[in-house]
């Protein structure tokens, strides 16, 4: 009756069942890495086990070792790749890159509405921000001023859910992003933005 027991507890995580609900939980923090990972980790706790360990202890084994991998994934990853700071560049980048269409086309006789700007209105430019227009009322419907604002986690699994992944947030996520702007009026150009502690704010809120 014992055997019976065990045999049944240890049922779902040696069941197909189990390293789906793996997969998923590896797909949601780490995306395709992570769904394949999560379930080779489950596998080899079953193998190496057998009738070791418990229904619970497996699990346990399972959070525990996923748990240790996440954190380690999120602190060296960065530290060799500079992801953050790649995620700051690219945004900055695509901004400077709308005002200078938007000059071209002034140059050009052409319209300078913001939506003329088709850098802001790149989906794939500007991932875990909305792009708004300038906060100076005198460029507020014009392609010479934007403004980038955060996106709350809630909201990047709305509007980005393809880079929605624990991961993914917190790569471009902490620090926690701040919102920047650029304006290019009177010749000048002026980029702000909300926290100077922030990644890519620098002093004075300048960037």
């Amino acid at each position: 009756m014992k055997n019976e027991t065990k045999n049944r507890k240890n049922y779902f995580s040696e069941k197909p069942e189990g390293y789906i609900f793996s997969s998923a939980i590896g797909f949601f923090t780490l995306l395709w890495f992570g769904l394949i990972v999560s379930p080779l980790f489950l596998y080899l706790i079953n193998g190496f086990s057998k009738n070791q360990l418990s229904y619970r202890h497996r699990w346990r084994d399972w959070f525990l070792f996923g748990s240790a991998f996440f954190t380690i994934s999120i602190i060296a990853i960065p530290s060799f790749l500079d992801v953050r700071g790649i995620a700051y560049t690219n945004l900055q980048r695509n901004l400077v890159h709308g005002i200078k269409e938007c000059v071209v086309r002034e140059a050009d006789n052409l319209t300078t509405n913001f939506t003329d700007a088709q850098t802001f209105s790149d989906p794939n430019a500007f991932h875990f921000f909305v792009i708004k227009t300038s906060s100076d009322p005198e460029l507020k419907e014009s392609c010479f001023g934007v403004r980038a604002e955060p996106l709350s986690y809630g909201e990047v699994y709305l509007t980005d859910l393809e880079n929605a992944t624990l991961f993914a947030f917190f790569m471009n996520n902490l620090p926690l992003h701040t919102w920047y702007e650029i304006n290019y009026k009177n010749g000048q150009v002026n980029k702000t933005c909300g926290n100077s502690s922030r990644a890519g704010c620098g002093e004075g809120n300048q960037w």
